[in-house]
C-alpha cells in the first residue's frame, strides 16, 4: 500500500545506520567472547559481507545457555529449525536430501539480543552473562 510504501521509504533513510550499528554489535560480541570457553561463532567467508541481522554463537548447549540468560532477564532465540524437519512438509511430497550442517547449527546455535538499538550497557550484560554460564557449567 502507499502507507507502507512510505514507511519503507522512512525506514531506507536509516539503513546505513543501522547496519553500520549490527556491524558494531557483531564485532563488540566477537570481542566480548573471544576467551569464553566452548563458546565459537559461526565463520564468514571472506567473498561475504554480512548484515548482522542477528550476532550468533555456536555451544554446547544453547538451550542450558538460553535458560540461563532468561533467568537473568537477556533473551535469546534458537537458530531457525531446519526446514526439512518442519512438520508442516511431512506428508507433502517434499523430500530433500539430509541436511546434517543445518541440524548441527540448529542443536548448537543461539542468537544474541542483536537489536541496533541495543546500548552497550546492555551489551556487556550479555556478554557477562554468557561468561558466568561458561564459567559455572564448566563448558570447555
Amino acid at each position: 500500500t502507499e502507507m507502507q510504501a512510505a514507511i519503507g521509504l522512512a525506514q531506507l533513510d536509516k539503513l546505513e545506520r543501522i547496519v553500520r550499528r549490527k556491524a558494531e554489535i557483531n564485532q563488540r560480541y566477537r570481542a566480548g567472547l573471544a576467551n569464553a570457553p566452548g563458546v565459537t561463532f559461526p565463520v564468514v567467508p571472506p567473498q561475504v559481507t554480512p548484515v548482522h541481522w542477528f550476532t550468533s554463537i555456536l555451544t554446547e548447549e544453547p538451550g542450558r545457555m538460553a535458560e540461563f540468560l532468561q533467568s537473568r532477564g537477556i533473551q535469546t532465540r534458537r537458530l531457525f529449525y531446519p526446514l526439512h524437519l518442519q512438520t508442516c512438509y511431512s506428508g507433502s511430497g517434499f523430500n530433500p536430501r539430509p541436511a546434517p550442517n543445518s541440524v548441527w547449527a540448529y542443536e548448537h546455535g543461539l542468537s544474541l539480543p542483536s537489536s541496533y538499538q541495543l546500548s552497550d550497557t546492555e551489551q556487556e550484560a550479555v556478554i557477562d552473562g554468557i561468561h558466568e554460564f561458561c564459567l559455572s557449567s564448566a563448558v570447555v
